[in-house]
């Protein structure tokens, strides 16, 4: 089996390695032009574990291998662009797309790619240190989830079943192009409270930007539910109250503070972009489905404000 990953970030770095050490699969990265022969080596470093694994010289391209079997995207959402949808149409090849995708971006890459765009849910968490390390989390309990096609495509199966061998567990289910949005919809207030406040210390120290946050929610919460199928966790987003955001940052500080790092580089400074581009496409559901959205717009201009 052959996997082009377009997106050579913490995310495709580690659904790479896993895949071509311990999946056994051929994997190319496809890069921009002139990084085609940057291939050093990448280590992956488990935070839970501290198994470390080396994927020495990773394929790099250009453009996607004509015996690729597949293309794995690993991209942020605003990056997912018409050049972008050109060049994965012209390949004619099964496209599993692990980027948060909206159902108006859902239906146009549809109309392109037709029964090859297969949307996934990755529930695995990575980021590249200091030293050049990717240090990855996997979770127990989520696996990754990937939409299953009818009628079923043979290499996006087998793609599922590497991963699982692999140690990234994975699974196949109906409708994960509607759980998806309605997840995604649902959390975006907490990511772009993050990347308002720089922190998530600094935003459990700003009331005002946690009310803010909380009404926000809620009317995510809405619009969740009529945009897709809402899963547990976005029900669950009720119960985060200040109080109890607090008593879990102090709880988890000494024995995660990994994790808050990640949270604050990721959320707080390296996603503003995609902040933006999610926080419009939310408006945008709203504006659609008759969705009241006060808070949501409130939220919007705190963003270009903190972002100018």
């Amino acid at each position: 089996m052959h996997i082009a990953i377009v997106g050579a970030g913490a995310l495709g770095l580690m659904f790479g390695g896993f895949l071509a050490v311990k999946g056994h699969a051929t994997v190319t990265l496809i890069v921009r032009k002139g990084r085609e022969n940057d291939r050093p080596d990448v280590l992956l470093e488990s935070v839970a574990t501290g198994e470390r694994t080396t994927w020495t010289k990773p394929l790099r391209a250009t453009s996607i291998p004509d015996d690729a079997d597949a293309i794995l995207v690993c991209v942020r959402r605003e990056q997912l662009d018409d050049v972008l949808l050109e060049t994965l149409a012209r390949s004619e090849k099964p496209v599993v797309v692990l980027s948060p995708m909206m159902p108006k971006l859902y239906e146009e890459w549809k109309s392109s790619l037709g029964p090859n765009l297969v949307t996934g849910m990755p529930s695995v968490v990575a980021y590249v240190n200091d030293h050049g390390s990717l240090r990855y989390w996997l979770p127990s309990v989520s696996p990754v989830l990937i939409d299953e096609s009818r009628p079923a495509i043979a290499i996006v199966n087998e793609l599922a079943e590497t991963l699982s061998r692999a140690g990234i567990r994975t699974r196949l289910e109906l409708g994960v192009h509607e759980t998806n949005p309605a997840i995604t919809v649902t959390l975006a207030p907490w990511f772009v409270a993050v990347g308002i406040a720089g922190s998530v210390e600094a935003l459990l120290q700003n009331d005002a930007l946690l009310g803010l946050t909380e009404r926000a929610t809620g009317e995510a919460r809405e619009l969740g539910t009529r945009v897709g199928t809402m899963p547990v966790a976005g029900h669950l987003t009720r119960f985060l109250k200040p109080w109890l955001l607090r008593f879990g940052k102090r709880l988890l500080d000494s024995s995660q503070k990994e994790v808050f790092h990640y949270i604050d580089e990721h959320f707080g400074h390296k996603l503003r972009a995609q902040h933006h581009a999610m926080i419009a496409d939310v408006l945008e559901m709203c504006a659609e489905k008759g969705v009241k959205a006060d808070a949501l717009v409130e939220m919007r201009d705190r963003l270009i404000e903190v972002s100018t």
